[in-house]
């Protein structure tokens, strides 16, 4: 049972496991918003981004999308791109993409221009339908834009603790997002109160 916590122990539901991108399904403010819905607006587009801040969502957006495209039998290509390397295209990249194949590019603008012109363009080449994150207005339909906001973050926080608010309160979790202003730090500092509390 490698990574499961020892018997009698009390896994404090904001450790990283829990709440990384592709463990936490995205939660959407509004109840008549879905993934299907956002998937097939997607697919109509072609391509598109999903523009916001670090630490709002954009990832783990990413990641139920990716579970719903291959959930209806779709391929995914996900290029994961970081300020702190380079990326250029292997030989024979993106040759396996088709109709069928949905290619996530999360950080999409740490690619140069010329990078993100021959992406799109390869994409709409091969017909495969593409996503991007990025910080600001890319060059391609926005298929979200996101901000960080309390209730949604409050929904996060529910899901994590099961509607337990016994060890961490509402107000803790706005006290919190007063102080960081995004998803991701929100649940590093709520970490740290649940476990000196228990």
């Amino acid at each position: 049972m490698n990574g499961a916590p020892k018997p009698g122990v009390i896994e404090n539901p904001f450790s990283t496991r829990f709440v990384q991108p592709g463990e936490l399904s995205f939660l959407f403010a509004e109840s008549d918003r879905s993934i299907a819905d956002l998937a097939r607006q997607l697919m109509a587009l072609g391509a598109a981004s999903i523009v916001g801040p670090h630490g709002v969502g954009k990832s783990t957006l990413c990641h139920s999308l990716k579970r719903w495209f291959v959930e209806n039998g779709w391929s995914v290509d996900w290029i994961q791109l970081r300020s702190d390397r380079r990326w250029s295209p292997d030989t024979g990249f993106g040759e396996s993409w088709d109709a069928a194949t949905l290619v996530v590019v999360d950080g999409f603008e740490q690619l140069s221009a010329w990078h993100r012109w021959r992406l799109v363009r390869l994409a709409k080449r091969r017909e495969a339908t593409l996503i991007t994150t990025v910080h600001r207005k890319p060059n391609l339909p926005v298929l979200l834009a996101m901000t960080p906001t309390l209730p949604v973050i409050e929904l996060i926080v529910a899901k994590l603790l099961d509607d337990d608010w016994s060890v961490v309160t509402r107000q803790d979790v706005a006290s919190c997002f007063r102080k960081h202003g995004d998803a991701r730090e929100t649940l590093f500092a709520l970490y740290d109160i649940y476990q000196a509390r228990i």
